[in-house]
């Protein structure tokens, strides 16, 4: 009997996060799916990796996200990009608290000149629809951490407020 349960509730699930996941987020990559959909069992908070395709995206997912997310503005041609997007993939895995949001420089020119980006790889940390930290450039680990540590704390700030 329990078995049943458990099979009728994993399937439910995995039916969810297929169709809420896969088709509104636009995840990147099998890895991507295959982490969200552990995370989804073990927590109810999921980490998501998402590529931007365009304005109003980016309002949904970022601006209107309840919870942090740090957006990489990078492009195929820049190798610093092809070094810092997997060590924020890596960073932000750890943490099912934070989002990662991929934008392509090169598709979204409007996303570009809204937030002023001069140069890539550049990374603006997002939580409330408002920018808290942000940097150009490739950087090491420990600055990486602690933005991530910054936005859990703000994220648990938050969360510990009365309401």
């Amino acid at each position: 009997m329990i078995q049943i349960i458990k099979s009728s509730l994993v399937s439910t699930l995995s039916s969810l996060v297929k169709s809420s996941i896969v088709q509104n987020l636009r995840l990147v990559g099998p890895a991507a799916f295959t982490t969200a959909k552990r995370n989804f069992y073990k927590n109810p908070i999921v980490w998501k990796r998402y590529a931007v395709n365009d304005h109003d995206e980016f309002d949904e997912l970022v601006i209107n996200s309840g919870h942090p997310v740090i957006v990489d503005f990078h492009a195929e041609w820049c190798e610093p990009c092809h070094t810092l997007t997997p060590l924020l993939n890596a960073l932000t895995e750890k943490s099912n608290h934070i989002d990662l949001a991929i934008v392509d420089v090169e598709q979204n020119r409007d996303l570009v000149e809204t937030f002023d980006v001069k140069a890539v790889p550049a990374v603006l940390a997002f939580y409330n629809g408002v920018i808290v930290d942000k940097f150009i450039g490739l950087v090491d680990e420990k600055r990486l951490e602690a933005l991530i540590k910054k936005l859990k704390l703000k994220n648990r700030e938050s969360c510990s407020m009365p309401a």
